[in-house]
């Protein structure tokens, strides 16, 4: 398999200038693709339609971060697996257009009850970056549907990328706004997709969805998780929904159980995992001879919360 070219974290990097080498173990089709962090749509319109595609807020102490996400049962938001923090983080699912205008709205704020990461996911590969988050009040949001089975045909399809982060690499606004551009699947592996060119995905556009029209209507097709350029305009990868739909559809069957059938006593419990402060700890879950490889989520402008989201909410590792 060739070696595809890597990348700086670009949060670290938008952080302290910071450059980092490349490194890793091998790179395998079942793997993801060995790049930066995924961040907003550039090349985008801001748009109100697409209202499946939502936001999402993780908040520990006085720190902030963001990712992207989408509804896909009344109760579960579909994300990217390094979006989901193990530990004591309060996480809200924002429902609105723009946050900067609406995020004060209770309405438009939904507490997360349970969140999940996939059971394969690889901090170090970012292999299965894949993750859900259950909510006890409805999102009052159409769910959207998941493509369930990928081929050859798609390549060079048209898709809809949709998130909430930058707009142009390297800068900070507009983050907290949905933004939406088309695209086509440039390329496949047997874990993901490959976006190329302008529009693209860009720094906190994580866990967002996106969209190929099928049968008539839309799907999700892939979720968005990594990069492969600070300006966020050579390639972007999304992990394919198709090869996780058993994982998603576990946590909506449980969140959605059928009339009368209650609750199964078999489904799965939230992974507490360890205390939130153990991502912060250099020594706690960090390999630190390894450069980190992509910062997938946004994160308030304070440089605490930078460093926080860095240390917890975003760390990857480059990789061949």
């Amino acid at each position: 398999m060739a070696t595809r070219t890597l990348a700086v974290c670009l949060l670290l990097a938008l952080i302290a200038g910071l450059s980092f080498t490349a490194c890793g173990p091998a790179f395998t089709d079942e793997s993801p693709a060995p790049q930066a962090s995924a961040s907003a749509i550039t090349g985008g319109t801001f748009e109100t339609g697409h209202s499946s595609a939502v936001m999402i807020k993780a908040v520990v102490g006085s720190n902030t971060g963001y990712c992207s996400g989408v509804v896909v049962s009344p109760h579960v938001v579909l994300t990217a697996a390094h979006c989901v923090l193990p530990g004591t983080a309060a996480y809200t699912v924002f429902l609105g257009d723009d946050f900067s205008v609406q995020g004060s709205m209770a309405d438009l704020n939904v507490a997360v009850a349970e969140r999940y990461r996939h059971p394969l996911y690889d901090a170090n590969t970012n292999a299965y970056d894949l993750g859900v988050l259950v909510t006890a009040t409805e999102l009052g949001r159409p769910a959207a549907s998941l493509n369930r089975q990928f081929d050859g045909t798609f390549i060079g399809r048209p898709i809809t990328i949709v998130g909430f982060g930058q707009t142009t690499g390297g800068t900070q606004g507009p983050i907290g706004k949905r933004f939406a551009a088309q695209s086509t699947i440039a390329a496949a592996t047997a874990g993901d997709f490959t976006i190329q060119g302008t529009p693209n995905i860009c720094l906190f556009d994580s866990g967002g969805p996106s969209y190929l029209t099928q049968d008539g209507g839309e799907v999700v097709v892939g979720i968005h998780y990594i990069l492969d350029s600070t300006t966020c305009d050579s390639k972007g990868y999304d992990t394919r929904v198709d090869r996780h739909v058993d994982f998603i559809d576990e946590h909506i069957n449980a969140a959605e159980p059928a009339p009368d059938a209650g609750v199964d006593a078999g489904s799965p419990t939230p992974d507490a995992g360890s205390d939130v402060d153990a991502g912060v700890d250099a020594d706690a879950g960090v390999d630190a001879p390894k450069p980190p490889q992509s910062c997938g989520c946004a994160v308030t402008p304070s440089s605490v919360a930078l460093l926080w989201a860095a240390a917890v909410f975003g760390l990857r590792r480059q990789r061949r």
